[in-house]
């Protein structure tokens, strides 16, 4: 059997839900009730034989003001690294790439607003919730976010080949691919930077859903929307069954198995489909 694919339509999207378990937060940085720009987010690509990224980067220049967004005490230390860590009944939070304020000490009591210290080097402050466990967005207020992510490219690939995958023949008379048994999808897809107003500041961000869905050639929909990959956290995440071997961060080059599982393989079955095109 052979099943004639003559396009596909992916949906990659940026949406943020708030769960009513948790309680929102103000942003860990100066003007704390203002939202600031967002040049990272949780589930990016980092590079292979690491972890996913883990937090969400806030765009604010070296000696911006951290303060805590929490009430809690002071879990860690670490200036070698520039991390402070705080900790309340529930987790632990922690502000990365910061010169600690010296008046901190482990075991002390931190009431909300109390300055943590300030951003180093690194030009941004990173944030995040127990090692990626939660989506600090969730939780972040205010947050508004106005712009959809891009898809640049999509490419069909054998499941189960070698590194970026082997490629299906291409039909002389059509142009397009004849794929066939277990196929993967690859997309090439990103999120735009979010500026404090929710606009877009350029490419740079991870989205935070991606999935596909199969119609047949009159529109009509077979399969979906399927959605294995979403970055609510990345705490047992695999990079390498999310991330096509190609991908990188800097340039921003994000390709995703979009038909695998976080933490195993998956693929699009077409054994049980007529011959036929499909979109």
């Amino acid at each position: 059997m052979k099943v004639y694919k003559i396009a596909f339509i992916l949906s990659g999207y940026f949406c943020i839900s708030v769960s009513s378990v948790f309680a929102q937060y103000p942003w860990p940085c100066h003007n704390m009730y203002e939202q600031h720009p967002i040049i990272g987010t949780l589930g990016e690509f980092r590079g292979f034989g690491r972890v996913l990224h883990e937090g969400i980067d806030i765009g604010e220049p070296t000696n911006t003001e951290v303060v805590a967004n929490i009430r809690g005490t002071v879990a860690s230390l670490n200036y070698t690294y520039g991390i402070v860590a705080i900790k309340d009944e529930m987790f632990t939070y922690r502000y990365i790439h910061v010169w600690p304020d010296p008046s901190l000490e482990p075991n002390s009591l931190v009431v909300l607003g109390q300055p943590l210290g300030k951003i180093n080097q690194e030009n941004h402050l990173h944030f995040e919730y127990e090692d990626g466990l939660y989506n600090p967005l969730h939780f972040l207020t205010p947050f508004w976010d106005y712009r959809s992510p891009e898809i640049d490219e999509i490419e069909v690939v054998k499941d189960g080949t070698p590194g970026a995958g082997e490629p299906f023949p291409i039909d002389p008379e059509t142009g397009l691919p004849l794929v066939s048994g277990h196929v993967d999808i690859k997309a090439w897809s990103w999120d735009h930077r979010v500026e404090p107003g929710g606009g877009s500041g350029g490419k740079g961000c991870a989205p935070y859903k991606i999935g596909y869905a199969i119609y047949d050639e009159q529109g009509n929909l077979i399969e979906g929307l399927i959605s294995h990959i979403q970055f609510y956290q990345t705490l047992g995440y695999n990079v390498g069954w999310i991330y096509v071997p190609s991908s990188s961060y800097d340039p921003v080059n994000f390709i995703y198995w979009v038909t695998n599982y976080v933490d195993k393989n998956g693929y699009w079955d077409t054994y049980p489909l007529k011959d036929g095109k499909y979109r």
